[in-house]
């Protein structure tokens, strides 16, 4: 017996690619849990989502009960923060 694939994050990145397309779906379909968006924030600022996307994702992470029910460790978000810091710069 093989069960289905499971439809995340991870198997639709591996199978359709790193691209703006992949994430702005992920994000639409909510498929892009918190832990997740603040691991690949880097891929999905790199990759070029929309700007729509983009500010979605903002409006995630300045939403303090989001943040709050999110059960991530201070160090997740300073982490995220290092990450993206280079590409802001400009560096």
């Amino acid at each position: 017996m093989k069960l289905p694939t499971p439809e995340t994050w991870e198997t639709q990145v591996s199978s359709s690619g790193n691209t703006p397309a992949v994430w702005e779906q992920l994000i639409d379909h909510r498929k892009l849990g918190y832990m997740a968006m603040l691991r690949n924030l880097r891929n999905l600022i790199v990759t070029g989502i929309s700007e729509k996307h983009h500010n979605q994702l903002i409006e995630r992470l300045a939403d303090e009960k989001a943040v709050t029910t999110s059960k991530q460790f201070p160090f997740r978000f300073l982490s995220a923060s290092q990450m993206i810091e280079p590409i802001l710069v400009g560096d």
